[in-house]
């Protein structure tokens, strides 16, 4: 039966031990530093900036009523979108899991006391025995080193992730800064017509003063000014729904700047399909595809590791009371493998590795019919646009005239001046939609590529 002099003495001989432990401290400092350093891959993982941050283009804010070309739009768009802050959040996050797969495992100090009570009080402290155990983990099968590959993958494809949203972005706001602009254009060839239809008109009215054509034809030319001014109501509407989302783009509620500055311009060379085909392979979603398939195989490589068993290695002094003499002890612990042997886990690791392969040849092919189908829409639009800037208009513009010159001189009546003004009219509106087709799907045939048409302008040069 443990007794109150028992207590007393297990006390007695602790404090003796943990005073001769103290002064061998320095020995459990080496053997903390050898068991340490004995895991496979010791350098602490380094942590990799995550690329670009979320960050103004021009330090100096854009202020109201301002006139913003596409660069300025893009400043807006990269400071206020809170999609670029979520991917770059994403990559920090990543980072520190890829540095924690990287620490060492803790190592483990135990204290085991023997004997501390005897039916034998005479026996005491004679058998009583204390033994300190410094223990580590150690991955005999490199897991370390593979975790860090998995997670370094990983933050790899949350940088191209990053990567993406921003390029997306980019795309994005070129759309609908070209569908803002197309309507802007609108708008003021809808005012200058509307300018054109009440000179015809005045004109018109001079000739009935004359006495050169009926008064009948006011009417008609009254007629052909109010459906301009009509175009010009519901281009204004249109203009002003397109600035409001182009401003939603960076969460305003309004657009609160005067006009834009660009032009539609399709009279660029056209780049062959071959060209853009060339490019598939250095696209974004190829090299994240790649990065997807390298990550796969770090995961094999882990999950094949895990079939070795980590090794659980202990040291450290064992203290006699009866003999007041220290000895060194030592253990080790190894699992043996003799059912699990990670089989599940590296089956399904394989089968990831296949699926990341068939995924990256599938996305491939789904990106060329993607290219093909853009790179038609914006060949068809470049051509048209050619054809009306080049030929068409400039032939409707010289019959119109010749129609305007004949009404003068009474060979022609109004009508056939004002089927010329509408053609005009019409094929200069076809022209502006036209425009804005080919600069959407040039945008879209360079992002499926990652063109140097969406190069980001916050990239250093």
């Amino acid at each position: 039966m443990c007794t109150g002099r028992n207590v007393l003495g297990v006390a007695f001989m602790f404090f003796t031990v943990y005073k001769k432990y103290c002064e061998r401290l320095w020995l459990f400092w080496v053997l903390i530093g050898l068991l340490t350093l004995a895991g496979p891959g010791f350098a602490a993982p380094s942590v990799e900036d995550p690329g670009h941050r979320p960050r103004r283009i021009s330090e100096s804010p854009v202020g109201d009523k301002a006139i913003l070309g596409l660069e300025d739009i893009l400043n807006l768009v990269f400071l206020n979108n809170p999609r670029l802050g979520s991917a770059y959040s994403a990559i920090r996050a990543q980072q520190g899991r890829m540095l924690q797969a990287g620490l060492l495992p803790n190592p483990t100090l135990s204290l085991e006391l023997e004997n501390i009570g005897t039916s034998n009080t005479g026996l005491a402290d004679e058998s009583f025995e204390t033994s300190f155990l410094l223990g580590q983990l150690i991955e005999i099968g490199g897991q370390r080193g593979f975790r860090k590959d998995v997670e370094h993958h990983s933050t790899r494809l949350a940088q191209s992730d990053y990567a993406e949203v921003r390029l997306a972005i980019i795309a994005e706001t070129m759309i609908a800064f070209s569908e803002s602009l197309a309507q802007q254009i609108s708008l003021q060839q809808a005012e200058e017509k509307t300018e054109i239809a009440r000179a015809l008109l005045e004109a018109v009215r001079i000739q009935v003063d004359n006495g050169a054509i009926s008064a009948a034809e006011i009417p008609r030319a009254e007629i052909e000014v109010s459906l301009q001014e009509i175009e010009v109501a519901n281009r204004s509407r249109s203009l002003r729904a397109a600035f409001r989302r182009l401003a939603s783009l960076w969460g305003a509620d309004a657009f609160n700047f005067s006009r834009l500055r660009g032009v539609l311009d399709s009279s660029e060379p056209l780049p062959s399909l071959e060209n853009f085909k060339s490019l598939l392979e250095t696209s974004m979603k190829q090299k994240k595809l790649v990065i997807d398939i390298d990550r796969a195989r770090s995961v094999m490589a882990l999950e094949d590791s895990r079939r070795i068993p980590d090794l659980r290695l202990g040291l450290g002094p064992k203290y006699f009371s009866g003999n007041d003499v220290w000895g060194l002890q030592m253990g080790f612990e190894f699992p043996l493998p003799v059912f699990d042997r990670n089989q599940g886990a590296r089956m399904a690791a394989r089968a990831g590795l296949a699926a990341a392969q068939d995924k990256q040849r599938g996305a491939k092919m789904a990106s060329l019919r993607d290219l093909i189908r853009a790179h038609e829409a914006m060949s068809n639009a470049h051509d048209e646009a050619a054809t009306l800037a080049q030929k068409v208009i400039p032939q409707a513009r010289d019959a119109y005239a010749a129609m305007r010159w004949a009404h003068r001189e009474g060979a022609v009546g109004l009508t056939d001046v004002l089927d010329a003004q509408r053609s005009l009219f019409l094929l200069q509106s076809r022209l502006v939609e036209v425009q804005k087709t080919y600069q959407i799907s040039r945008t879209q045939t360079h992002l499926i590529v990652s063109g140097p048409a969406l190069k980001d302008p916050q990239e250093e040069p």
